[in-house]
C-alpha cells in the first residue's frame, strides 16, 4: 500500500492523498478502535471539528479540530454531513465555507467506519465477559441504553450512583460512589480523574467529564507539579478550558514565561505551583520545606522572570491559570 501511495503521488497528488485517507481508516478498523477514535481521525484529516449523533440527536459525540472531546452543539445544515446506516444518526464535518477536496472522502470513510464499529458492537456485545469490556460498553454513548444497563448489571454495580474513573493510558473503570475513595487509594501515586456521580443513563456524559478532568492532572513531580487526583465536579470552569486547549493550540505568553522561568532553576515550577494553591506564603514555605525568607526570595526571582506580581490576588490567579494551561498543552 505504501509503495502504491508513493507511485500515485508521483502521478496524481490528489489520488495519493485519497489513498492515504482510505488506508488510514482501514488501519484504524484493523486496530478495533471505537467511535471516538474515528471522530478524532476525521478531525485530524480535515482540521475541523467533527460530530456524530445517534438516536434522533439525543446522544452526540464531538471533538474539536485538535481531537479533544467537547460538549454538544447545534448542528448547522450548511456543514457537510451524511447519515449513518446501522442506527438513526448523522456524522458531520464542522467546516465553515465550502468543503475542501478531501472532505467528502473523509466523511464517507468515517461514516463507513462508524457503521462497521456499531455493527460489530451489536454482534459482539453479548460475548464480552471481562470487566474492562463491560466498562467500555457502559460509557459508550453509541450503545443502546438497554445494553449499557446490562453492562452495569454484569459489573455487579448499583445503576443509580456510579462514578467513571479515568486512569493513565485512558483506561476507564466504573465504581459505585461509596467505594470511590478506596479505589483511588489503591492507585498509589498514579494520575486519576473521577467523573461526577450519575445513574447509568448519564454515564457517557460523566465519563466525558472525567476524560477532560484527567487532562488537568499531573504527575506531582518537580517537573510536572500539580494534583494527581481531580474530581470533575471540583474542576468547574477548567473543564471548559480543557475542551478548547490542546497540545497544538497556540501557547499563551504567560505559559511561555513559565517555561522560561522553569529553565532557570529546577525548583521554579514546583515552587510556583505550591504557592499558587497555598493559603499563604508561610503555608507554601511549610509545604515546600523551606524557610519563609527563602521562599520570599524565590518569589521575587520568579516575578522578575515572569514579568508580573504573583503575590497579590490577581497575580496569583493569573499564575494558577498559567500553570493549568501548561498542563493542558501536554500531549
Amino acid at each position: 500500500m505504501r509503495d502504491l501511495t508513493i507511485w500515485l503521488d508521483s502521478l496524481d497528488p490528489e489520488a495519493g492523498a485519497a489513498l492515504r485517507v482510505i488506508s488510514y481508516f482501514e488501519e484504524l478498523l484493523a486496530q478495533e478502535v471505537g467511535v471516538h477514535a474515528i471522530a478524532r481521525a476525521a478531525a485530524k484529516l480535515t482540521g475541523c471539528g467533527v460530530g456524530i449523533s445517534y438516536a434522533d440527536q439525543q446522544t452526540q459525540i464531538r471533538v474539536t479540530a485538535d481531537g479533544i472531546p467537547t460538549m454538544g452543539t447545534s448542528f448547522d445544515p450548511e456543514w457537510l454531513s451524511t447519515s449513518l446506516d446501522v442506527v438513526v444518526g448523522t456524522i458531520w464535518i464542522e467546516r465553515d465555507g465550502p468543503p475542501q477536496p478531501l472532505d467528502p472522502l473523509v466523511l464517507e470513510r468515517a461514516a463507513g467506519a462508524v457503521n462497521h464499529i456499531l455493527s460489530r458492537k451489536r454482534v459482539s456485545a453479548n460475548a464480552r465477559k471481562d470487566a474492562d469490556a463491560w466498562c467500555e460498553l457502559a460509557i459508550d454513548a453509541g450503545v443502546a441504553l438497554e445494553d449499557r444497563r446490562h453492562a452495569v448489571k454484569q459489573l455487579g454495580l448499583n445503576p443509580q450512583r456510579l462514578r467513571p474513573i479515568v486512569l493513565t493510558g485512558g483506561q476507564v473503570k466504573i465504581v459505585e460512589e461509596s467505594t470511590t475513595q478506596s479505589f483511588i487509594s489503591r492507585q498509589g501515586r498514579k494520575r486519576v480523574a473521577i467523573g461526577y456521580t450519575a445513574p447509568v443513563e448519564e454515564l457517557p456524559e460523566s465519563a466525558l467529564a472525567a476524560q477532560l478532568a484527567f487532562r488537568l492532572t499531573a504527575d506531582g513531580t518537580e517537573l510536572d507539579p500539580g494534583p494527581r487526583v481531580v474530581f470533575a465536579e471540583s474542576a468547574g470552569g477548567f473543564l471548559v478550558l480543557a475542551q478548547t486547549l490542546g497540545p497544538e493550540s497556540p501557547r499563551h505568553p504567560d505559559v511561555n514565561a513559565l517555561e522560561v522561568a522553569g529553565r532557570e532553576v529546577p525548583w521554579m515550577i514546583q515552587t510556583l505551583d505550591t504557592f499558587s494553591i497555598a493559603t499563604s506564603v508561610r503555608a507554601a514555605a511549610d509545604l515546600l520545606r523551606v524557610h519563609h525568607s527563602t521562599l520570599q526570595e524565590r518569589l521575587l526571582r520568579a516575578e522578575r522572570l515572569l514579568g508580573w506580581n504573583i503575590r497579590d490576588t490577581e497575580g496569583r490567579m493569573r499564575l494558577h491559570l498559567a500553570l493549568v494551561m501548561r498542563r493542558l498543552h501536554r500531549q
